[in-house]
């Protein structure tokens, strides 16, 4: 209910925004089009998948229609693909995913949604496609997605920005183009930020905290002493 409640509230606030299902949200919203409150209907869509997965490990019965269609990756691939298309001829020629109107931002969610769902049904599921959402090449580029959501836009800028493409005017080939070299960018930049200021920083981080600042209760205060105990007898 919760989750839902989320879901609904980001959605309707999107819908105002663009004053319309169908309409783009305006340049001046940008702050707000790019706000949690306004993208929080995407996170709930991983935060009811985690829900799901954990009652499917458990063998949980919630919604065993959608572990049906887990258990058929391709099935899911092709739904998303439709679902994405569905929502191309309403995002008005415009690149930037956060300005989408609502039509748009909800195909674009459950597109996404349908591409990773094959992923969380665990053993449901045969071996086969899903082997390419477990390989350890979209591991990585899991590690790293945070920052390729935050460099993409600064990579198209400064590849359109100077040489003032109109993207709705370059047609597909060149739109493509323009798509691999943002990708490509915005994949290098996100690397460079992870292995050169994310990932020191955690470490020095975890060295650099004391011991015994924070002390652990409940569970966790148990689960360390035993642990402690476990050790100590060795």
């Amino acid at each position: 209910m919760i989750i839902g409640a989320l879901g609904a509230g980001s959605l309707a606030m999107r819908v105002l925004l663009a004053g319309s299902f169908a309409g783009m949200v305006p340049n001046r919203a940008v702050v707000a089009a790019t706000a949690l409150p306004a993208l929080m209907d995407w996170f709930v869509i991983g935060m009811a998948f985690a829900v799901l997965a954990a009652d499917w490990e458990t063998g949980g019965s919630c919604w065993r229609w959608l572990a049906s269609l887990a258990r058929r990756p391709c099935r899911c691939w092709l739904i998303a693909l439709s679902c994405a298309a569905a929502g191309a001829p309403f995002q008005h020629g415009d690149l930037f995913p956060t300005l989408y109107g609502p039509l748009t931002h909800v195909a674009i969610g459950l597109a996404a949604a349908l591409l990773v769902l094959p992923a969380i049904a665990g053993g449901l599921i045969p071996a086969g496609p899903i082997r390419l959402l477990t390989h350890p090449v979209a591991g990585w580029f899991g590690t790293i997605s945070y920052g390729v959501y935050l460099w993409h836009v600064p990579v198209l800028y400064v590849l359109r920005g100077p040489l003032a493409i109109p993207h709705r005017t370059i047609g597909v080939p060149g739109l493509l183009v323009l798509l691999a070299a943002v990708a490509a960018g915005a994949t290098a930049l996100a690397a460079a930020s992870w292995y050169l200021v994310e990932r020191p920083i955690q470490r020095a981080y975890r060295t650099a905290r004391p011991r015994g600042t924070l002390r652990p209760s409940g569970l966790g205060a148990l689960n360390d002493s035993a642990t402690a105990s476990a050790n100590w007898s060795d």
